[in-house]
C-alpha cells in the first residue's frame, strides 16, 4: 500500500502540468468572437497578433516623409518599399505617400499599424504587389487610417484600385481600430483570400465597394461598419466554382450600400454574427433599369460606378444577402432594410437558425431553385412576396409575413425585378407533375398577412405538420389558398381567412379533416371565430386582422362524425358534423359549393372582374401586375 501511495503522489504533479498545458493551448487558440484556430478556413497565423519574435522593424511616418533605418525595406521620398519578410511597425502620419510590399512570393509580411495614418494622393495607401501573405495587425488600443486618391495614372493599367490593395492573401487582425476611405474604386481588396479576424474597421467607399476578396472573403469576428456606393462585402471569382465564396463566423456588421450588402459570386455561408444591413435606399425604394421612379415603389439613383457587371441587364441589384449559387445560414441576428430582395440566391437557400427582421421592396427571401427553413424566427414586416422559390420546405421556424402580393409562393423562374417594379416578371410556370415546384410544410409556426394569395403553389402543397394562419386578400381575385395541383393535408394546423371569390380548400384526398365556413357578406376585421367540440371545449379560434368572407379551419382534432359548434364574436353561429375530409358550409349550416381554385400566380382561367369586399385594390392595381 505504501508503494502504491508513493506512485500516486508522483503522478499528481504530472497530471496537474498536463491540465495547465491543455488549458494554455485552448486559451491561445480562442478569440473574442468565439472562433478557434481550428475553424475551417483559418490557420494559427491568422489569429496570431504577437510579432515579438519576428524581428520587428520600426517605421516612423513624419508627415512628408518616412524614417526607417532597419533591414528589409528602402525609402524613396514618401514611399516605403518592403522586400523582406518579417514585421514592420508603423506609427505617425504620412500626408501623401504609400507603403509598397514587393517581397518573395512565399514571404509573409506583417504590417503593424500603431496609430498610423496614411494618405496617398496618387494611388493606394498600402499596396502589396507580391508576398505569400500580407498580415495587417491593428495594435490594441490604437486608431489608424488609410485613404487613397480619386484618380490613378491613366497609363498604368495595373494600378491598384483600392486604398488597401493586396495581390495575394490578406489577413487583418488585432484589437485596434482602422478607418479606410476608398475614393477611386474599393476600400479594401485582396485578389486572393481576404480574412478579417478581429478589430474595429470603418469603411467609406464613395466610388464602389467596401471589402472585396476575389477568391474568398472570410470573417471570424470584429466590428465592421461600411458605407459604400456599391456593394458592402463581396467575393467576385466567377471562374472557379470553389472560389467566389464568403464565410462569416462572427462579428458585428453595420452596412449601408447602394447596391448589395453582402454578395458572393458562388456561395455565402454565415455561422453567426449581428447584421444591420440597408441597401438601395431601403424598402421604400426599388431598383429599376433606368434609375427612374418605379410606379408607387419609388426609385433610387445609382452611381455609374455601381452598374451591374452583366452588361446585358442594367438592372441595379440592391439585395442585402446575395449569392450566385447557394446561401447557408446557421445562426445570426439580422435587421435588414432592402430595396431589392432581403435574402436572395440564384440557386438554393438553407436556413438552420437565426433571428431575422426583414423589410423588403421586393421579396423577403427568394431562391431560384429551393428554399429550406429548419429553424429561426422571422419577422418580415414588408415584402412583395414573403418567401418565394421553385421548391419551398418549411421544417421549423416561427415567422410573421406581411406581403403586398403572395405570402409564400412556390413557382419557377428567377422572379427578378427587371422592368421597374418588384414582381413584375412572374415566376415561370412548370408542369404540375414533374415535382420541381412544391410547397412542403412539415413544421414551424407561420402567420401570414397577404394582399394576394396567402399560400400559392403553381403545383402542389403538402402539409404534414406545423401551424399556418393566414389573413388573406380582401379582393375576390385572389384567395387565402391558391394551388394548381393538390393541397394534401395530413397533419398540423391550418386557419385561413380571406375573400371567397376564388376560394380553394385543402384537397378532398387529404387525410386530415377541414371545415370551410363562408358568410353571406364580408365580416369586419377583428371578428372572432371559434370551433368547439360537443363538450364545449375550444378546438381552434382565430380573430382575422382584415375583412374576410371565408375561413378554413383544419386541426387533427376535427374528427369525422363528431359534431362541432362554430361561433362568431362569442355567439353560437351553427353546428357542423364532418362526413368527408372537406366540409364546406354557409353560415346557416347549409352546404356551400366552393370554387375550384386558380392558375399560376393567382390568375384564374375564365375569371370575371374580381369582387372587392372593401373597394380597395384589385389585382390589376397592385405593383407587379
Amino acid at each position: 500500500m505504501k508503494k502504491t501511495s508513493i506512485l500516486l503522489l508522483a503522478f499528481i504533479p504530472l497530471f496537474i502540468l498536463l491540465l495547465i498545458l491543455t488549458a494554455g493551448c485552448t486559451a491561445r487558440t480562442e478569440t473574442s468572437s468565439g472562433a478557434s484556430a481550428t475553424a475551417a478556413g483559418y490557420d494559427a497565423e491568422d489569429y496570431d497578433t504577437d510579432y515579438s519574435d519576428e524581428n520587428p522593424q520600426t517605421v516612423t511616418l513624419n508627415g512628408s516623409g518616412i524614417d526607417f533605418s532597419g533591414d528589409g525595406a528602402t525609402v524613396n521620398g514618401s514611399t516605403l518599399t518592403i522586400t523582406g519578410a518579417g514585421a514592420y511597425v508603423l506609427s505617425g502620419t504620412l500626408n501623401d505617400g504609400s507603403i509598397v510590399i514587393d517581397a518573395d512570393k512565399n514571404a509573409t509580411v506583417r504590417l503593424v499599424l500603431k496609430d498610423a495614418h496614411i494618405t496617398s494622393g496618387s494611388g493606394a495607401a498600402i499596396y502589396s504587389k507580391q508576398a505569400g501573405k500580407t498580415l495587417v495587425t491593428l495594435e490594441a488600443g490604437t486608431q489608424n487610417s488609410l485613404a487613397d486618391s480619386a484618380s490613378r495614372d491613366s497609363a498604368d493599367t495595373e494600378a491598384p484600385s483600392a486604398a488597401l490593395y493586396v495581390q495575394d492573401d490578406l489577413t487583418i487582425n488585432g484589437g485596434g481600430a482602422l478607418s479606410v476611405t476608398g475614393s477611386y474604386n474599393d476600400a479594401i481588396t485582396s485578389k486572393d483570400d481576404l480574412k478579417i479576424m478581429s478589430g474595429s474597421i470603418t469603411i467609406a467607399s464613395s466610388a464602389d465597394d467596401g471589402i472585396v476578396g476575389r477568391d474568398a472573403t472570410k470573417i471570424a469576428g470584429g466590428t465592421i461598419t461600411i458605407n459604400a456606393a456599391g456593394d458592402g462585402i463581396k467575393s467576385t471569382n466567377d471562374e472557379d466554382t470553389a472560389k467566389g465564396t464568403i464565410q462569416i463566423d462572427g462579428g458585428t456588421f453595420d452596412i449601408t450600400a447602394g447596391a448589395d450588402g453582402i454578395q458572393a459570386e458562388n456561395s455565402l455561408t454565415i455561422n453567426g454574427g449581428t447584421f444591420s444591413l440597408a441597401t438601395g435606399g431601403g424598402s421604400t425604394n426599388s431598383s429599376d433599369k433606368a434609375g427612374t421612379a418605379g410606379n408607387t415603389w419609388g426609385s433610387w439613383q445609382q452611381s455609374p460606378q455601381t452598374a451591374s457587371d452583366d452588361t446585358s441587364d442594367t438592372t441595379q441589384s440592391a439585395k442585402a444577402l446575395k449569392a450566385g449559387n447557394a446561401i447557408v445560414i446557421n445562426a445570426g441576428t439580422y435587421h435588414i432594410d432592402s430595396s431589392d430582395d432581403s435574402i436572395h440566391a440564384d440557386g438554393t437557400i438553407d436556413i438552420k437558425d437565426g433571428a431575422f427582421n426583414l423589410s423588403s421592396g421586393d421579396d423577403g427571401i427568394h431562391a431560384d431553385t429551393s428554399l429550406t427553413i429548419d429553424g429561426g424566427t422571422f419577422d418580415i414586416t414588408k415584402s412583395y412576396e414573403g418567401l418565394e422559390s421553385m421548391s419551398i420546405t418549411l421544417n421549423g421556424g416561427k415567422g410573421s409575413i406581411v406581403a403586398s402580393d403572395d405570402g409564400i409562393n412556390a413557382a419557377g423562374g428567377d422572379g427578378s425585378s427587371q422592368n421597374g417594379r418588384p414582381g413584375q416578371n412572374p415566376m415561370e410556370s412548370a408542369s404540375v407533375d414533374d415535382g420541381s415546384i412544391v410547397l412542403n410544410i412539415n413544421g414551424g409556426n407561420w402567420a401570414i398577412n397577404a394582399g394576394g394569395d396567402g399560400l400559392d403553389s403553381n403545383a402542389s402543397i403538402n402539409q404534414t405538420g406545423g401551424t399556418v394562419t393566414i389573413d388573406g386578400p380582401t379582393d375576390g381575385g385572389n384567395g387565402a389558398l391558391d394551388y394548381d395541383g393538390t393541397y394534401n393535408l395530413t397533419g398540423g394546423t391550418l386557419i385561413a381567412a380571406g375573400s371567397s371569390g376564388m376560394l380553394q380548400t385543402p384537397s378532398s384526398s387529404s387525410a386530415q379533416n377541414s371545415i370551410s365556413l363562408t358568410f353571406n357578406t364580408a365580416q369586419t376585421a377583428g371578428t372572432a371565430i371559434s370551433l368547439k367540440d360537443a363538450n364545449g371545449q375550444e378546438i381552434a379560434s382565430y380573430t382575422p386582422a382584415k375583412a374576410f368572407q371565408n375561413i378554413i379551419i383544419s386541426t387533427p382534432d376535427i374528427l369525422t362524425g363528431s359534431t362541432y359548434t362554430l361561433t362568431k364574436g362569442g355567439a353560437d353561429l351553427t353546428t357542423v358534423t364532418p362526413s368527408t375530409s372537406v366540409t364546406s358550409i354557409a353560415e346557416d349550416g347549409s352546404t356551400y359549393n366552393s370554387g375550384m381554385g386558380g392558375g399560376p400566380g393567382g390568375t384564374h382561367p375564365g375569371e370575371s372582374a374580381p369582387q372587392d369586399m372593401q373597394g380597395g385594390q384589385t389585382p390589376q392595381d397592385r405593383p407587379g401586375n
